[in-house]
């Protein structure tokens, strides 16, 4: 991520799926909620 030099300079909203590495990075973060929904589904069916 560093390495295309991308994010390090990223001022915006980051969404993404809770990758710990995003956390790093100074931005407004959100998360992904096609994740969460896969999260969901995950849980209902074999919970």
């Amino acid at each position: 991520m560093n390495a295309m030099g991308v994010l390090p300079n990223f001022a915006g909203t980051l969404i993404y799926d809770h990758w710990k590495s995003y956390y790093t990075y100074h931005c407004t973060h959100a998360l992904c909620n096609a994740h969460h929904l896969r999260e969901l589904t995950y849980a209902h069916e074999e919970d």
